[in-house]
């Protein structure tokens, strides 16, 4: 849990206050509270609740979910490598790109093109570049990014441009999903 469970949790608070606040009352005062005012209450209060529940439940159980399965953190990697992992829960429009970035350098170096899904949620992104000949035994972070449409775009105009240096920073909306650092063979 984090704090952006906490509508779901005002929610529930909410629910349930209401929910045994309706039961409570009518128990020990019958006569004081009208039978339909009773049922709205206990009704709002319970449809509070499972709201909440089915809010927090959808969250967490359909958020995006990326490994890396062929790599690990402080293995030794080729200057090219065959990044693969699985995946789940991703959007339509989204895409799982990688990006390597130079501890040397300080810039993130987007792969020519975003990760292949496949049917079974096995994702592989071939050809990446890790460095330069010159950079043996240097740290890399291999990174998994979920991009949306906007960002895709980004991505695009920069691999298109002839001269790329590689990004000073990624774009504010693209989600870092993974990230581990590698050395250089």
């Amino acid at each position: 849990m984090d704090s952006s469970d906490l509508k779901e949790i005002i929610l529930a608070i909410v629910g349930s206050i209401t929910s045994i606040t309706s039961i409570i009352v009518n128990k020990y005062s019958p006569e004081a509270i009208n039978k339909i005012f009773f049922r709205i209450l206990l009704g709002t209060g319970i449809a509070l609740l499972f709201l909440a529940i089915t809010l927090f439940a959808w969250k967490h159980f359909t958020k995006p979910i990326i490994t890396i399965i062929s790599h690990n953190e402080g293995t030794e990697v080729n200057p090219t490598e065959t990044i693969e992992g699985q995946c789940k829960n991703i959007p339509s429009k989204a895409k799982i790109w990688v990006a390597v970035y130079s501890h040397n350098d300080q810039r993130y170096y987007p792969h020519l093109t975003n990760s292949t899904i496949e049917n079974d949620g096995k994702w592989v992104a071939s050809g990446i570049s890790i460095g330069s000949s010159a950079d043996s035994k240097k740290k890399f972070d291999i990174m998994l990014l979920l991009l949306n449409e906007k960002n895709v775009t980004e991505f695009q105009n920069y691999i298109n441009n002839i001269d790329r240096h590689g990004l000073a920073t990624l774009p504010q909306e693209i989600k870092i999903i993974k990230r581990i650092t590698v050395t250089r063979r």
